[in-house]
């Protein structure tokens, strides 16, 4: 597939406050307008340590990194492994 500015496009009526928008084109030849934004949400982990003491990460994860780390995480014992939405710039904070 590839990705090119729609030809309907008005270069000088270009509006920065909307998100610029594309066409993907098919194998078939199809087209389909999509957004060219994207936005990434980031995870953060919460867990009771085994010895009893709240923890939070203090680094951001994507989903699939968080499922891991969970997995880890409960393999050495830790309960209360919990994954958390997180916005940039913030740290999850740990539940006494």
């Amino acid at each position: 597939m590839t990705l090119k500015k729609h030809e309907d496009a008005d270069a000088d009526a270009w509006d920065r406050s909307r998100p610029t928008r594309g066409v993907l084109t098919g194998v078939g030849g199809g087209e389909v307008m999509v957004p060219m934004t994207s936005v990434m949400q980031n995870y953060g982990l919460l867990w009771t340590d085994p010895d009893g003491t709240p923890q939070a990460s203090a680094g951001r994860y994507d989903k699939r990194s968080a499922k891991h780390r969970r997995t880890e995480l409960k393999a050495v014992g830790c309960t209360r492994v919990e994954i958390v939405p997180v916005r940039p710039g913030e740290v999850p904070e740990p539940v006494s």
